[in-house]
């Protein structure tokens, strides 16, 4: 003899209560599924928005030019004028050794990219590395003087752009604390008036008249 045991505080489901219930849970995962694909579109039209700017820096001066570069190859292009179809001979120009000046800026182009490559990853790791283990104090004045050449060339571009404002700033400054200078300053009496007021009678022979400092 069995006995089905039902748990306190539950009732034991009957089969359309059950249907319903698994319906139920169905449509709210269809309505989560249709949320969650509504905020994934979002999503994506606020990142299309956000990156378009940068997008499109990058098809008008990256993109475009190297495809308009790989057309330019395959004609004969002067500098005035229109250019004419050869199809793949400056390529074959270029790799048979004809043009000797394309091998050397192929070998020094390289070995730039190589040992500026190699070189600045291996430099700044080590300097990375170096700093980790230097006082604090230490670490924060290097990392300071380190980063100074990263500011320097935009602080100088920004002193070439501002220096003729600046001088004419300065020099509108300049005059115009002149003339308030000017006009505060007390009205000098005439030069003929002070000499005169200055002279001192002297005794003696002709009776003449001097100035303070003996000069007659």
């Amino acid at each position: 003899m069995s006995v089905d045991t039902v748990k306190p505080g539950r009732e034991a489901p009957s089969g359309a209560a059950g249907a319903a219930g698994a319906g139920e849970a169905k449509a709210s995962k269809r309505g989560k599924d249709s949320a969650r694909a509504e905020g994934r579109r979002g999503d994506g039209l606020r990142a299309l928005v956000y990156l378009s700017p940068g997008m499109t820096g990058f098809l008008l001066f990256i993109v475009l030019p190297l495809i308009a570069s790989l057309v330019i190859s395959f004609f004969d292009w002067s500098i005035f004028g229109g250019g004419r179809f050869i199809g793949v001979e400056n390529y074959r120009r270029m790799l048979s050794g004809e043009d000797p000046a394309f091998w050397t800026v192929m070998r020094n182009t390289v070995v730039f990219a190589a040992c500026y490559t190699a070189l600045n990853l291996v430099i700044s790791i080590g300097l990375s590395y170096w700093l980790q283990r230097v006082p604090e104090w230490l670490s924060r004045v290097l990392r300071v003087i380190f980063f100074i050449p990263v500011v320097t060339p935009m602080v100088g571009n920004a002193l070439i752009w501002e220096a003729p404002a600046l001088r004419q700033r300065r020099g509108q400054l300049g005059s115009g604390r002149l003339r308030d200078r000017a006009h505060s300053l007390p009205e000098q009496p005439d030069s003929r008036d002070g000499l005169a007021a200055h002279d001192e009678p002297v005794a003696g022979p002709g009776l003449q008249h001097r100035r303070p400092d003996g000069r007659p």
